[in-house]
């Protein structure tokens, strides 16, 4: 069933409407309980919508807005013209007549189109509006003409609109708050849904922070994207021999210069669904997704990476080399109880037999923490397969401290924790796991775990306003098909660094049962600057969480009370997610008002 996803949007490609972006609203059989139906339907986003205006309406008071800025950033609107559906192109050049922040300029260009699209501009703008217009005499593609508006460009920031697209009425306004707010920012994103032909709005996509390792699966910032204009020519705008991944190339260069990016968590850009656009059909234009990949080959091949195919089409899969084979230590707290799958084996056994016979890396180091009431025939068994054994003593329990002390005995810089209720599904899961751990800002890996059954048990963890929740859905934009940041992964499959555990204290007592794993990821973050990577092929089976109770109030009232004043929100998942959907879905036991008066 995990592979059902990638099958059902190969099938049934026209619903999805995957595009540059690749937009994954997954709608799958009822018997996989965790890919779920996104329930927010079209007639509920425009009462969303509607919601969302009434705000901006009633708290909006544009000239003490205006009045805030002491020198209002000028935004340039960049838009290459060629064959432009009029009617369409007409509500766009509308949608930035109206925007209610003033300060802007908007540099056209015509690349060689057979008919004059001069009179729609006029009907639109007049002369009262600062507008550019140049046509080119030969026709040269997107990325020459874009370059020949960036030419034009006086402003200090840069923006971009496709010819059939639109903008939100307040899209500039709120990118000059965010430039206010960031000074020092180099690229802002925002949020973005798509728009039919008839001009109904739907598809809303909620983005997460910027997330690297995520973008070099897709580039999910696309729209509505704003640019420092310094750092575009610094870099030399956009190469034709990418047209059609031009700004997803542009945006690769950018990215070797560092700089900050910023997202604006508002739908500030509707993307136009028409016949012949990547909105609708992917295959409409072939081409970008094989210069996607080419730039993205390019990009990886410097920091000794490359690309492979993705489960889902129009992403990509990065892959590195390893910097080295270090000893990595593995390291299981157990209590070696007997499984009730498995007849006359103990879950540990299992495992352990289970990394022996898939593991394809051979340098490790087994681990486990056991009691003292542990059958001999079980211990003998372990010893046998070459396992340290470490006895864990005190009279009462704490996973924590069974953990710390399971740690301190490593000997290995690299740590793999697992649950002893675990077996190896890909052959290559330590590899897998090192590639990505091997890269200095990167604190944590997790993996992909599933049920018995072939359900997502977990593809990383959420933390929302009711506290942290795994990711056991499809995942956002296809995520759990895909590398990714989150704000925690599971202890049951983890790897850290020793010394980074050590500098963190190690899993926090006081969360003796649950959620220490999250506490740790936390830390990760917060304190040490690291970023928590899963990894979709990074593929175990867990089994006794199928049946396992959940944890008490005390505990999620704990790590609540520690982490949500200091998150904030979860800087992966939208506020508009709800816990256990994960799809564009709002909190249906939180007034929709609250949701449309947040900034």
């Amino acid at each position: 069933p995990e592979y059902d996803t990638a099958w059902y949007a190969s099938k049934y490609k026209s619903v999805l409407r995957f595009g540059m972006l690749p937009f994954v609203h997954y709608i799958l059989y009822g018997r996989q309980r965790n890919l779920r139906v996104c329930d927010l339907s079209p007639d509920q986003y425009i009462e969303w919508r509607k919601l969302r205006h009434r705000f901006l309406e009633q708290e909006f008071d544009r000239d003490k807005f205006l009045n805030s800025f002491e020198t209002p950033p000028r935004i340039s609107i960049i838009m290459p013209l060629y064959n432009s559906q009029e009617n369409f192109l007409e509500q766009a050049l509308v949608s930035v007549r109206d925007q209610i922040y003033p300060h802007w300029e908007l540099c056209l260009v015509d690349d060689a189109s057979p008919k004059d699209l001069t009179p729609v501009i006029e009907r639109v703008f007049g002369d009262e509006y600062n507008v550019k217009f140049a046509r080119r005499a030969k026709n040269g593609g997107i990325a020459a003409a874009s370059n020949d508006a960036l030419a034009m460009v006086t402003s200090d920031y840069v923006c971009f609109l496709d010819h059939d697209d639109v903008y939100e009425l307040h899209a500039l306004a709120s990118m000059a708050v965010a430039i206010k707010q960031n000074p020092d920012a180099d690229w802002f994103y925002s949020d973005e849904d798509k728009i039919s032909e008839t001009g109904k709005m739907y598809a809303p996509i909620f983005k997460p922070k910027w997330s690297p390792v995520f973008y070099l699966a897709c580039m999910f910032t696309c729209h509505l994207s704003l640019y420092r204009t310094e750092r575009l020519r610094e870099i030399g705008g956009f190469d034709s021999e990418y047209d059609g991944a031009q700004d997803f190339e542009m945006s690769l260069r950018l990215l070797r210069r560092n700089p900050k990016i910023v997202h604006v968590p508002d739908v500030l850009y509707h993307w136009r669904v028409c016949k012949g656009s990547t909105a609708m059909d992917l295959d409409s234009k072939p081409k970008a997704l094989i210069r996607q990949q080419k730039a993205l080959n390019l990009f990886l091949q410097e920091r000794g990476g490359w690309v492979d195919e993705s489960p889902i089409r129009g992403m990509h899969e990065a892959q590195f080399e390893l910097c080295a084979k270090p000893m990595v230590g593995i390291v299981i707290p157990s209590a070696t109880r007997e499984s009730h799958l498995f007849k006359n084996i103990t879950y540990v056994e299992h495992l352990v037999k289970s990394i022996k016979k898939r593991s394809t890396y051979a340098n490790y180091k087994i681990y486990i923490s056991v009691n003292d009431d542990i059958d001999p025939k079980v211990e003998a068994a372990l010893e046998g397969m070459g396992c340290t054994l470490v006895r864990y003593t005190a009279k009462k329990f704490n996973l924590s401290v069974k953990i710390n002390e399971l740690v301190g005995r490593c000997e290995e810089e690299y740590v793999i924790l697992l649950n002893d209720d675990m077996e190896i599904i890909s052959d290559d899961w330590i590899e897998q796991m090192l590639m990505w751990i091997q890269q200095e800002e990167i604190g944590c890996v997790g993996g992909k775990l599933l049920f018995p059954d072939n359900t997502i048990q977990h593809a990383g963890v959420c933390f929302f306003h009711i506290g942290p929740e795994h990711e056991s859905t499809c995942g956002f934009l296809g995520s759990a098909q895909v590398a990714r940041e989150y704000i925690a992964v599971t202890g049951a499959c983890m790897m850290f660094r020793k010394t980074d555990y050590q500098q963190l204290g190690g899993f926090d007592p006081k969360l003796h049962l649950n959620y220490n794993d999250v506490d740790f990821c936390c830390k990760l973050v917060t304190e040490l600057g690291k970023s928590i990577v899963y990894s979709p092929k990074v593929k175990l089976y867990h089994y006794e969480s199928v049946s396992k109770s959940g944890c008490t109030k005390s505990e999620l009232d704990a790590i609540n009370e520690k982490w949500l004043p200091v998150l904030k929100e979860d800087p992966y998942f939208s506020r508009h997610f709800v816990p256990g959907s994960h799809c564009t879905r709002l909190d249906s036991k939180t007034p929709l008002e609250e949701y449309c008066s947040k900034p």
